[in-house]
């Protein structure tokens, strides 16, 4: 039971000093109010010491979206052929998959 937990908590954890910028960081980002509790933002932060989104749309890469984001994609790291992960080049419809799957 508890390493079924583990893998829907899939997070980075940071040295305290890390963590101390990471929130300073977090503070004055976009996503100051997100709970982040389905995307990795520690990872992310830890790989490219940021939290500013590179796209237009405001959001940060696939790369760090847990298994229980409801566009978690063959993109993230947390991938391991789970059959609900989009596949942006193939769906053209993923929210529409998702819930026909039961998951969204």
């Amino acid at each position: 039971m508890m390493s079924n937990l583990f893998e829907y908590l899939q997070k980075t954890n940071l040295p305290l000093q890390d963590e101390i910028d990471f929130q300073t960081v977090k503070y004055n980002s976009p996503f100051e109010r997100d709970s982040g509790y389905d995307y990795d933002l520690r990872g992310f932060y830890k790989k490219y010491n940021t939290l500013t989104p590179e796209s237009t749309n405001g959001h940060l890469t696939d790369e760090f979206k847990t298994i229980i984001h409801p566009t978690f994609s063959i993109e993230s790291k947390y991938y391991n052929n789970q059959p609900y992960a989009v596949n942006w080049n193939n769906n053209r419809q993923p929210y529409k998959r998702l819930s026909e799957m039961g998951i969204l």
